[in-house]
């Protein structure tokens, strides 16, 4: 009886805590023209523009291997342009009250300097 009530105890667990996030998706890989604007405490900054309109993409993950040719973490590139090659991971969250977030995490793969 024990055992039994321990596997529904453990059951419970584990299915509550898979309630709270949903599965990732990875979608196709994006490529923009950019302007690097630099390194915050939270991401990689570029600015797009498009039909006159400048907006800032923040990138939180790059590949390291790009890091080793173009250190972005230096004021050098800083207002550089680059062809940007980026991941989107889209990940869903759920919170106690059962209201759905998505959360988009950028990587960039590929750094071409213009």
């Amino acid at each position: 009886m024990k055992t039994i009530l321990k596997v529904v105890i453990m059951t419970l667990v584990i299915g509550s805590l898979f309630s709270f996030t949903a599965p990732t998706s990875l979608q196709d890989k994006v490529t923009v023209t950019a302007v690097y604007d630099g390194l915050e405490d939270y991401g990689y900054n570029f600015i797009v523009t498009k039909n006159g309109v400048e907006n800032t993409i923040t990138f939180q993950e790059i590949d390291e291997t790009i890091l080793k040719t173009y250190d972005l973490t230096s004021q050098e590139f800083v207002g550089k342009s680059f062809k940007v090659t980026y991941n989107v991971l889209t990940e869903t969250m759920e919170d106690e009250f059962g209201n759905e977030e998505e959360t988009e995490f950028l990587t960039i793969v590929s750094l071409v300097k213009l």
